[in-house]
């Protein structure tokens, strides 16, 4: 059955030199024009399409992909801004409607914003929210320690970053524990740390344990390929260049490091680093 507010495989019933028109089941028939489509289509051919809303709330199919759909949360760029809501881009025609009801607070122009997507029963139009506390699960989490998750970054704050975990739940991750750049918006993998009693989630960014080494190790031999083969820090630099460089903590960097030197994949000279001959084909 064909659903609003995500991608859908319909058939073609009737194709003319202008446009496609689609069974949607229970939604009727739906219009693509041909110019929209990549290669011809005749009767009976499946072709995916979104299904959105206009502006007055009729439906219709488009070709092009928005990058959330319905039930998702993810962060969009605002286009516009008036005095009943904020209209944000979201990869095709019909830009995403934000109500002032649905803003935590005042969206401006140009700004990047995280909001979730659902379909407003009011006017059938699919609309935005940035009130995304109303929209993740309320339920007590169980995350295995470990587990990798998909991480939506949603705030920075003293302690350290808001993440929204697989489109479901709150977490953390601490200034003292994040070793790259981070902004409000970002999508990244990361990993679940920590279990608390209080229910919430502390996380990382990096694989833990003996994966953490591993993955700093990749990251070490990635960074020497691309600097020649040498580079400029050893297991004394700072952590604040070991950080600003290689995105990873100088205790992750010194561990890899030790990895690297003891199976004869790296020398370390005088405040540099450098492969031997013999080219690595894998830190794993």
């Amino acid at each position: 059955m064909a659903k609003i507010g995500q991608s859908n495989t319909l058939k073609i019933i009737r194709s003319t030199p202008m446009a496609l028109f689609l069974d949607g089941g229970e939604l009727g028939t739906l219009v693509v024009p041909r110019e929209s489509v990549s290669k011809d289509g005749i009767q009976g051919d499946l072709i995916k399409v979104f299904i959105l809303t206009d502006e007055q709330g009729l439906v219709a199919a488009s070709t092009k992909m928005p990058k959330a759909n319905i039930g998702e949360f993810c962060s969009l760029e605002v286009v516009s801004v008036t005095d009943f809501g904020a209209f944000l881009d979201w990869g095709i025609d019909v830009d995403l409607f934000v109500p002032v009801r649905e803003q935590v607070r005042p969206m401006e122009l140009g700004e990047i914003c995280v909001v979730y997507l659902f379909l407003d029963k009011k006017n059938s139009k699919i609309t935005g929210s940035s009130r995304v506390e109303s929209f993740l699960d309320a339920g007590t989490p169980n995350y295995a320690t470990g587990r990798q998750v998909k991480l939506l970054i949603y705030e920075k704050t003293k302690l350290g970053f808001k993440a929204i975990i697989d489109n479901t739940h709150w977490g953390m991750l601490y200034h003292n524990e994040v070793f790259q750049e981070l902004e409000v918006g970002r999508s990244t993998n990361g990993y679940i740390k920590k279990m608390r009693g209080d229910g919430k989630i502390d996380l990382w960014l990096e694989k833990p344990g003996g994966e953490r080494v591993d993955e700093g190790a990749r990251k070490i031999l990635a960074a020497l390929r691309r600097n020649n083969g040498s580079l400029s820090m050893t297991d004394a630099s700072p952590p604040q260049i070991i950080s600003q460089e290689l995105g990873m903590s100088k205790k992750t960097f010194k561990k890899a490091l030790g990895n690297l030197y003891k199976r004869r994949i790296i020398v370390i000279g005088d405040g540099t680093i450098r492969l031997t001959r013999r080219p690595p084909s894998s830190a794993g």
